[in-house]
């Protein structure tokens, strides 16, 4: 949208030299022009930019691919240290066995 918009102003000022000769009608013409250059320039620059930075971050994930593995590792150890600890000191009562009322 920021190619098209730029693009239009552009053409619209480049479109203001031959007016004189023109009647007026190169100036929506260069806007036309402008915008549709600018659009498919910025979008072709937009996907450059997203397929650049995908890959980045692709390739540094896939470098440190270990780094969260070992995080939930660590974090599955001290959750179950944390329950084995606590396993002899919590008593949760027995309800099975109650009758409803």
């Amino acid at each position: 949208a920021g190619g098209a918009l730029a693009g239009s102003a552009t053409g619209a000022i480049v479109g203001l030299v031959p007016a004189v000769f023109t009647f007026g009608l190169s100036i929506p013409i260069g806007i036309a022009v402008g915008g549709g250059a600018g659009l498919c320039i910025g979008g072709a620059a937009g996907v450059s930019m997203g397929f650049c930075g995908g890959g980045a971050a692709g390739a540094t994930g896939y470098a440190c691919r270990g780094a969260p593995s070992a995080a939930c590792k660590f974090a599955r150890g001290f959750v179950r240290g944390a329950a084995n600890a606590l396993h002899g000191t919590v008593h949760i009562a027995d309800t099975s066995s109650a009758s409803p009322q």
